[in-house]
């Protein structure tokens, strides 16, 4: 014969109040498998609460001992929270590489080692020509390479310098437009000078007419005047190389130059 009994560990609150073992009586209550843990736990206890108010004496304590069915709901709980965690986690993800940027930047500048190379050219070409021999016809650079110098008798000599320029530029990558052409030549002491500096640097008033011309043939890129240069960003990489051939077809008095490819 085996006898039951049921206390409270120092650890609980309800110690202070019920201080020794009381007799008892063990009931346990098993799931056949596959059946709901919860719903079964909650059936019973609510049994129990009306079997309180009609067979169960008054001077006889009901103690829930053990409830799989609310260790199985916190773990349910737990298991939707994850559950979410990871679906705001994979959506965030998906939202992020949505999201992600290809770009590039529209410059007016030149390369400044390939201008260093059509000077050579083209002062190589100067010293053969047999129809500039016997002129003044040279060339030299001029604040700090930031443009050039024309020397000749009359002008005929001064365009064959700058189409000589022009070709070589052509030929090394470089914008025939970065040669600013727009000053007059001067004469002194009969003999004439034209002074040709580059064009370097994006001036707002163009990089306006460009973002005017991306946002309304191709309202789906982004840009942005970054000081001297435009950011255009796009998260398809196709438009961006629409956006350069558009940029390619259309006739500006400036150079521009596609740099910082990401």
């Amino acid at each position: 014969q085996k006898y039951v009994s049921f206390g409270y560990g120092n650890a609980s609150e309800k110690n202070q109040t019920y201080k020794s073992e009381y007799p008892a009586v063990t009931i346990s209550i098993a799931k056949r498998k596959g059946a709901d843990a919860m719903k079964i736990a909650e059936i019973v206890l609510s049994k129990v609460e009306r079997l309180r108010t009609t067979l169960i004496p008054d001077d006889v304590h009901v103690e829930i001992t053990r409830n799989y069915g609310e260790t199985a709901s916190h773990k349910v709980s737990e298991l939707l929270l994850h559950l979410i965690g990871s679906i705001i986690a994979i959506d965030t993800c998906a939202i992020l590489l949505d999201m992600a940027q290809f770009s590039f930047d529209i410059e007016s500048t030149y390369d400044t080692g390939e201008m260093n190379n059509v000077y050579d050219q083209v002062q190589k070409e100067l010293s053969n020509r047999y129809d500039l021999k016997g002129t003044h016809t040279a060339m030299e650079w001029i604040d700090d390479k930031k443009g050039l110098k024309i020397y000749g008798d009359v002008q005929f000599h001064l365009d064959a310098v700058i189409d000589m320029l022009r070709k070589k530029a052509a030929t090394r990558g470089v914008s025939q437009k970065t040669f600013d052409v727009s000053q007059e030549a001067e004469t002194t002491n009969l003999r004439m000078i034209w002074k040709v500096p580059f064009k370097n640097g994006l001036k707002q008033d163009d990089a306006k007419k460009i973002t005017k011309l991306l946002k309304e043939e191709m309202p789906k890129i982004k840009t942005q005047i970054q000081g001297e240069s435009i950011r255009v960003m796009s998260p398809k990489k196709d438009e961006l190389q629409q956006a350069m051939q558009l940029l390619k077809s259309k006739e500006f008095d400036f150079p521009v130059l596609f740099t910082n490819f990401r």
